[in-house]
């Protein structure tokens, strides 16, 4: 064998080594990476297929913004900012650290596009229905309007300046719950990208707040039957980056009397929402997308798509 045939031959073998290498590379880029786990009262789904960082690196940056905002709104825990918020703000000022005051800002804003239907000072009622404390007992009328009278975002008092909230009514507080687990999500993406970890497509589905991962990635997304939650009623294609969330009366809540009542309140008659539809919407963010899906479960109208993306409403 001559030496060019030799050189010849050994060009075509550092050639399929090079593609072998190429093709070892992207199918371990493109790979799909799936994590479960239980966080913010409810189920993580995430599932990655990562160009730059490691399946360790990602979950790292998701499991860090949880646990960031369950210190910040954590009711359960005495500690977070939201409970300690809660217990003393009828008693002076409570000055808020940036990430809260981002969120109360975030809902006072939704609060005011939504004509009130969206109000994070319902956490009174959500006690008094039995969502935080145990009661085998529908409220009476009475009760519910007594309770009512602590509610009402207008009346709370706001220091932009200071970042300071004030409550000037005793037995005051607020619940974001219509809100947190889509900062949760918008906080994750934030960590991905501070990180350097470059997710190529993905999803991190918290309880069915969605964040879709990539760009101009297409997603097919299946959209429950509210009578049948098990079952799809609709599948949408949606294009990345953005977010999705659904609000119904079919996954959280109590029994009173024998009767069941969904965990959404309506903020106008202090009593949980008996609606006989479901919303989904399409945002561009996590925060948006939870808390107009919630507004159009409440309201039975869509938001305009300048307010908050794409809407569905799925009746029973």
């Amino acid at each position: 064998m001559d030496r060019r045939t030799v050189t010849g031959l050994l060009f075509a073998l550092l050639l399929l080594l090079f593609a072998a290498a190429a093709l070892n590379s992207m199918r371990n880029r493109n790979r799909e990476y799936t994590f479960v786990f239980p966080v913010m009262g409810t189920v993580c789904r995430c599932t990655f297929e990562i160009d730059k960082g490691t399946p360790e690196e990602a979950l790292s940056a998701v499991n860090d913004a949880f646990a960031q905002v369950m210190q910040l709104a954590n009711l359960r825990d005495r500690q977070s900012e939201l409970s300690i918020l809660n217990a003393s703000a009828a008693k002076a000022p409570f000055v808020c650290s940036e990430e809260m005051y981002h969120l109360l800002c975030a809902s006072r804003r939704a609060h005011r596009i939504s004509d009130g239907w969206f109000d994070i000072s319902v956490k009174p009622l959500m006690d008094l229905w039995g969502f935080y404390r145990k009661r085998g007992k529908t409220p009476s009328a009475q009760e519910i309007a007594k309770t009512k009278a602590l509610c009402g975002l207008e009346k709370v008092k706001f220091n932009d300046a200071e970042r300071a909230v004030f409550f000037p009514v005793s037995g005051m507080a607020f619940d974001l719950g219509g809100i947190a687990k889509g900062y949760a999500l918008d906080l994750a993406v934030k960590n991905l990208s501070s990180r350097g970890i470059v997710i190529r497509r993905g999803t991190i589905d918290l309880g069915g707040n969605i964040r879709l991962l990539g760009v101009r990635q297409v997603y097919r997304i299946g959209i429950k039957d509210p009578s049948a939650p098990d079952r799809i009623r609709e599948v949408v294609e949606l294009v990345s980056p953005g977010a999705v969330s659904s609000s119904g009366d079919y996954e959280r809540y109590v029994v009173l009397d024998g009767r069941k009542f969904g965990h959404i309140i309506d903020p106008f008659s202090g009593t949980p929402a008996p609606r006989d539809h479901a919303a989904t919407v399409y945002a561009p963010d996590g925060i948006t997308s939870d808390w107009s899906s919630t507004v159009i479960y409440l309201a039975g109208k869509t938001l305009p798509e300048s307010v908050c993306g794409k809407s569905w409403i799925i009746k029973k």
